[in-house]
């Protein structure tokens, strides 16, 4: 007997026990620990080694109820998982750690019969969530799949750069997800030079780019693993590519990732880029309303007169609503609102006026603009068109917490 079983064998592992793991790190074992113990499992059942002890230990005893194997240090981790599963007794749930974030890895993973895959560093939460899903029975993760499917996409378009586009996403989505509870997917459609992910401080991942060039790969297990995670509300997909790699946009694609989104959120706010517009204009048939970012610039004037007129010919059911985005920042250049509707021929729906600190602020924080300047002039109009626009009503704030919160 190997002296790993022998030491499995003097404790209490003579009967299937309900958990054993084998972290490599100490980082690892002390979050895992912590688990463990909210679990009612012995902390002595977390042993060190990898795959390697694992199999040594699990050749000569009954395999446990969870199973947790750490196999950040292996070369091939298939082969391992392979190795693994023939010391495995059936029915068992193997929880299985690495190193690396790649897709096709977890579900090669996960098809191969694997509960769930975990990426170093492992937080309590991501032990905690993973556990619960696999204590889930099947009937209930399908009910949860086909919930919501009929999530309202919103694309936010800039008529020319530099209107705040990207801001107005990320704030409209931040406030359905924060104040009104909505769960929302927030979408950078711009591959290379998108910057959702900057303006909420998070780090981009390959998700989009490998959903566009790939619509065949998206599955739920792909939206559960592309996209970043800013609040239990408001989840992001956005990359950050080379130009080398080229764009690879297919309007198909678009349509099979918002068509997947829809199933999962309430909202999908995606970023448009003016690019994509003009090179597939039918991206646009998938949206249900459109916001049209403006400025009060002839520049503004123009370009979004064009960009209307596009949109109506490409999707003639989505609504759309022009907003002039950062009005009064070159009060001396700007046009005359009546001068604009004039000129394009259509309403002015809603103004957002410059805010500058609350734009700075934001900014160098990395943080929507309710969470830095709630208050501020901006953030107070974006609000109020959010509010309009998805007819929504912000949840009465009453008694002591009212009062400590300046309601």
């Amino acid at each position: 007997m190997s002296a790993v079983a022998e030491q499995l064998a003097t404790e209490t592992m003579t009967e299937t026990t309900e958990f054993l793991a084998f972290v490599a790190d100490d980082s690892t074992r002390a979050t895992l620990a912590g688990v463990a113990s909210g679990q009612g499992w012995a902390e002595e059942n977390i042993l060190s080694g990898g795959v390697n002890e694992a199999i040594a230990g699990l050749g000569e005893i009954s395999t446990p109820n969870v199973l947790i194997v750490d196999l950040s240090t292996s070369v091939d981790v298939m082969s391992d998982v392979n190795r693994l599963a023939e010391v495995c007794d059936p029915g068992a749930r193997v929880f299985v750690i690495g190193a690396v974030n790649d897709i096709q890895l977890y579900r090669d993973l996960i098809s191969f019969g694997v509960t769930d895959y975990l990426v170093k560093p492992v937080s309590a939460d991501d032990f905690k969530n993973a556990l619960a899903q696999s204590d889930k029975p099947a009937e209930v993760v399908q009910s949860s799949e086909t919930s919501n499917e009929t999530g309202q996409v919103t694309a936010i378009i800039g008529a020319h750069g530099g209107v705040g586009s990207t801001t107005m996403a990320v704030n409209s989505a931040w406030l359905l997800a924060h104040e009104f509870g909505k769960q929302v997917a927030l979408v950078d459609m711009d591959q290379h030079f998108g910057s959702v992910t900057l303006a909420l401080d998070l780090e981009p991942g390959t998700g989009l780019s490998e959903a566009l060039a790939n619509p065949s790969r998206i599955d739920d297990l792909f939206i559960e693993r592309a996209m970043v995670r800013e609040s239990d509300n408001l989840m992001v997909l956005g990359s950050e590519e080379p130009i080398e790699r080229g764009n690879g946009f297919k309007s198909d694609a678009f349509d099979v990732l918002v068509t997947k989104l829809r199933s999962k959120f309430e909202h999908i706010v995606v970023d448009l880029p003016l690019h994509i517009v003009v090179s597939h204009p039918d991206v646009l048939t998938f949206c249900d309303q459109v916001f049209v970012i403006a400025d009060l610039s002839l520049a503004g004037l123009r370009d979004s007169k064009q960009l209307v007129s596009a949109i109506h010919l490409a999707a003639p059911t989505a609504s759309v609503n022009i907003v002039i985005n950062q009005e009064g920042r070159f009060k001396k250049a700007e046009v005359a609102a009546q001068d604009f509707e004039e000129g394009t021929g259509f309403k002015i729906n809603f103004s957002v006026p410059f805010d500058a600190k609350g734009v700075t602020d934001a900014a160098i924080a990395g943080k929507a603009l309710a969470e830095v300047g709630g208050k501020g002039l901006a953030i107070k109009a974006i609000r109020q068109m959010t509010e309009e626009i998805f007819d929504l009503v912000e949840p009465a704030k009453s008694g002591l917490f009212a009062k400590l919160m300046g309601k």
